[in-house]
């Protein structure tokens, strides 16, 4: 499968085990951190964790557009991981939907590629 991934599209196996970063510093007003978060997806077959908020910084792999990978620091409070695992061979959107620390709640969406065959 030929996947170019973005910034707001990640390709992966459908046997993956994967963790997965979202910065959300772009959407958070000067001071403002990230409280909680939840996510979903338009696919109900694919299992998705709780959301984490990103304690601490967090250095994540980064593919650019030319797709040379380069390390970003996600800033503490300001960005979240999960896992996503199962799911059907398609395209899926997950939503984030966080609750930030001045009580705003914002969101953002994810296109998944899902490529392979099942075990």
């Amino acid at each position: 499968m030929s996947c170019p991934q973005s910034a707001d599209e990640v390709c992966r196996h459908i046997q993956a085990n994967n963790t997965y970063y979202v910065d959300l510093e772009y959407m958070l007003a000067s001071g403002v951190t990230v409280s909680s978060a939840t996510l979903a997806s338009t696919d109900s077959t694919m299992t998705l964790s709780a959301a984490t908020v990103l304690a601490s910084d967090t250095s994540v792999p980064w593919k650019l557009d030319n797709g040379e990978v380069v390390y970003k620091t996600i800033k503490a409070n300001q960005g979240i991981s999960f896992t996503i695992n199962a799911g059907a061979v398609g395209k899926a959107t997950i939503t984030v939907v966080a609750t930030l620390s001045n009580s705003d709640i914002d969101a953002v969406g994810c296109t998944v590629l899902t490529g392979g065959e099942a075990a």
